[in-house]
């Protein structure tokens, strides 16, 4: 089943994308209609059409590849007004709207993508729970060293004494456990000592003092408790999720900020260390198919753990598609919102200055931005979808 759960992870991962892009073209979709564009195309997707069918002047379709999608609006370009019979239906180019209109229009779509990832992460986070480390299986006895296995006549594990398995492991002396990365260091580096352990045990907060064995570790003594890391989720408060969903928009941010440079660090890095991948970095589409395959086909993660992570994984995609499309350099549709400002305050000066108003921005003369936006925009792309097929992350 391991095979079909993975392929079923990649196959969850292209819905939930074509939905968002859906979605996101919904919005500029809505928002034209109500002020009167004629549409004549609604495509998820590019390049050959797989699908489409005409309603009330409209072409709606899906196309081959899901890397995007558009609607095609009257005078979306100043340059010239669109025939009459590529919209047969009456009503104002776009160019001609007000600027607040235009906004309105462009920043739809992406605002769809933004409430989608803060609908999601909270549904993650607040409506299933933080994942937290447990107490997934307990050592009858203490081995000597790390390197050796014990048996029944060593003394009995510290926390066969005093946890069960599944307790969820909370704070340890005072700190709180987010991961099992901070659980191991804490106990490693407290051999022999009484130590404070805060666990959660069927929804009741216990506080367990556990005195943790000494074993060796190549010539160096180490805090042994005796317990392997699982994994569950914890019940949040509304609060309590928030903060987590300020945390991951903070770090999306950060990392789509850092872009350039972390694809120029990677170019390095596969050209130096081959097929070693740093764990931390961005993925492209086919690296986020992976992550979808091995999410859904994990036999570590429950149930319950893998929607959760499927759904976060849907909240940064959407989120991502935010920020992407907020770019204010056409053809983004920040690109858009920054022309119609732009425009919006050229002729608020003109006509303060009894000037006549000068026409919409040309796209030929955006040509250059347009052009040098997307070479950038896929170089950086090529280079994550290159290092998810040499040195995936996962």
């Amino acid at each position: 089943m391991t095979g079909i759960e993975f392929a079923l992870g990649i196959v969850a991962l292209l819905i939930i994308l074509l939905a968002s892009i859906a979605l996101h073209e919904l919005g500029h979709f809505a928002f034209a209609r109500r002020f009167d564009i004629p549409v004549r195309q609604f495509m998820v997707g590019l390049g050959p059409t797989l699908w489409s069918r005409r309603s009330r002047g409209t072409e709606f379709g899906v196309k081959l590849l899901p890397l995007g999608g558009y609607i095609s609006m009257k005078g979306m370009y100043p340059d010239t007004d669109d025939p009459d019979e590529e919209f047969p239906s009456d009503g104002p180019a776009f160019h001609r709207l007000r600027a607040l209109k235009k906004i309105t229009i462009m920043a739809a779509g992406p605002v769809v993508n933004l409430v989608l990832a803060v609908g999601l992460m909270l549904a993650a986070f607040w409506g299933m729970g933080a994942a937290a480390s447990t107490a997934g299986s307990i050592a009858e006895c203490t081995p000597s060293s790390s390197a050796d296995q014990c048996t029944a006549a060593d003394v009995a594990s510290p926390a066969s004494l005093a946890l069960h398995k599944g307790d969820v492991i909370v704070a340890i002396d005072g700190h709180q456990i987010n991961q099992w990365d901070q659980a191991v260091e804490i106990i490693h580096s407290r051999p022999n000592e009484p130590t404070i352990f805060i666990v959660l045990r069927d929804g009741q907060r216990l506080e367990q003092e556990i005195t943790l064995a000494s074993i060796d570790a190549e010539g160096t003594q180490i805090g042994y408790l005796g317990v392997t890391p699982g994994v569950t989720l914890k019940p949040q408060s509304f609060a309590e999720a928030s903060d987590q969903v300020i945390t991951t928009i903070s770090t999306t941010v950060k990392t789509l900020v850092m872009l350039p440079v972390t694809a120029a660090t990677t170019v390095t890095q596969l050209l130096t260390m081959g097929t070693e991948a740093e764990s931390d970095r961005p993925v492209s589409l086919i690296g986020a198919g992976q992550l979808a395959g091995t999410i859904s086909s994990s036999a570590a993660l429950p149930g319950p753990m893998k929607v959760q992570s499927l759904l976060l994984l849907a909240a940064q995609l959407n989120f991502a598609l935010f920020l992407i499309n907020m770019v204010p350099l056409p053809p983004f549709d920040g690109g858009h919102i920054a022309v119609s400002i732009y425009q919006a305050v050229r002729n608020r000066i003109a006509l303060r200055r009894g000037k006549s108003v000068r026409p919409p921005v040309s796209v030929a003369r955006l040509i250059p931005v347009i052009l040098t936006s997307l070479a950038v925009f896929l170089s950086i792309s090529l280079v994550f979808i290159v290092a998810d097929i040499i040195a995936p992350v996962l």
